[in-house]
């Protein structure tokens, strides 16, 4: 997973060290149409496409592989939150709970702010 991180551009210049740390959470694959309710923290698309519906409302997002989502909850807490994540293709996502973020690591907060 480190390897596919390191393509997400958020991820592009973090230091390989905070990169095994935010992979340590394993990867969940979802088959085309699989439905997730709500997935906490920041996730990336490590592989294939999903659709995000978040607490504001408003029409689902698509989100590409290689794209993330969820990260305006590690800023604020009162940021919109994910509600369901809807598979398009076969994909893999790699949740990243906020609790990973709490380490000091300045390639990766520097990226987040």
């Amino acid at each position: 997973i480190e390897f596919e991180l390191r393509l997400v551009p958020l991820f592009s210049e973090v230091e390989q060290d905070a990169l095994q740390i935010v992979a340590a959470a394993g990867a969940t694959s979802l088959a085309a149409g699989d439905e997730v309710d709500g997935l906490p923290g920041l996730v990336v698309v490590i592989e294939g496409e999903v659709e995000v519906e978040t607490s504001a409302g408003g029409p689902p997002v698509v989100v590409p592989e290689r794209g993330v989502f969820g990260e305006l909850t590690l800023l604020a807490d009162d940021a919109p939150v994910v509600t369901c994540v809807r598979a398009l293709v076969d994909t893999r996502l790699l949740p990243v709970p906020a609790a990973t973020f709490e380490f000091p690591c300045p390639s990766l907060t520097w990226k987040l702010t």
